[in-house]
């Protein structure tokens, strides 16, 4: 499969070096296992900071937030069952593994909240969060009031106008599934599978919109289902807040505000109901069978 290189990586020499670089590893037909732990070491060392030579903790976050968008780029663009998109998982699960560089380490802000770039995956969350801005949601992230406005686009964002599809945004929603499955422990995740199943499943919505987000919840069950389902926190209910938080709910759901086996269930009842109706595509009731057969078995 040929990926696409935007305008944005082709027209920088460090972006267009870091996706060639992980176009080569994702395409690799290395098996033997130690060539392929070598093949890892090698690809990792090339991307971490884009290049740049003892970076700043600045720098770093910088380039690692930029790094994580071009993996995104390349995962949204690959089938969530193919062993290059799990290679690309496996890729970021490892550099979180790996300790920052001394000189970001020397130079980071001990009071700095993010400062554990790695362990906590903040720009990779941060990459995701880009990405949530152009999935194509009803309505779209940036017109509901309670997004906040940043004063400039980055160049990897989509056009006011346009939105990631349906089989990019399950991709990008599979990539997060799969990290959360890996390391439940990695804060933020969680809450992206929620919101998945809230504005799919939760909201009412015309067949139409039920094909641009449907099979992004559907993933979140198929690859992250029993770490999903084991989520207990207790959330708290502000009903006043933004209704895009940890404690929200859609207005098909009665229930408490939160993970439990009660919502849960609801979640497999409702793909199931999607999965009867006549107004999506054969390929939209395929995902919520899907959601329904790996769910129930979580």
């Amino acid at each position: 499969m040929e990926l696409h290189e935007p305008e944005w990586i082709t027209g920088d020499s460090r972006h267009h070096n870091a996706f060639e670089t992980l176009v080569a590893y994702v395409h690799s037909t290395c098996t033997d296992a130690a060539d392929w732990s070598h093949l890892l070491d090698t690809t990792i060392a090339t991307l971490l900071s884009l290049g740049t030579e003892n970076p700043t903790a600045q720098e770093y976050k910088l380039d690692s937030h930029v790094l994580c968008v071009i993996v995104l780029t390349l995962a949204k663009q690959l089938d969530p069952a193919t062993t290059a998109h799990d290679r690309l998982v496996e890729l970021v699960l490892t550099i979180r593994n790996m300790p920052m560089p001394l000189t970001v380490v020397q130079t980071i802000d001990e009071y700095d909240r993010n400062n554990e770039v790695h362990l906590e995956l903040t720009p990779f969350i941060g990459a995701y969060s880009d990405f949530e801005r152009d999935a194509p949601l009803h309505p779209p992230l940036e017109d509901r009031p309670t997004t906040p406005i940043h004063p400039t686009r980055a160049p990897w964002r989509l056009l006011h106008s346009q939105c990631l599809r349906s089989s990019e945004w399950a991709s990008v929603n599979a990539f997060v599934a799969k990290i959360h499955t890996a390391e439940p422990e990695i804060p933020k995740l969680d809450i992206r599978g929620l919101f998945a199943m809230i504005e799919a499943l939760e909201e009412s919505l015309t067949g139409p919109q039920l094909e641009t987000i449907l099979p992004a919840a559907s993933v979140w069950i198929i690859y992250a289902g029993p770490a999903l389902k084991a989520n207990n926190v207790p959330y708290v209910c502000y009903p006043t807040e933004s209704e895009r938080m940890p404690w929200s709910r859609g207005e098909l759901w009665k229930g408490r505000h939160a993970f439990s086996e009660e919502r849960w269930q609801f979640w497999l009842q409702r793909f199931r109901e999607i999965a009867e109706r006549e107004d999506v595509s054969n390929a939209v009731r395929k995902a919520a069978l899907e959601a329904v057969e790996t769910g129930s078995r979580a």
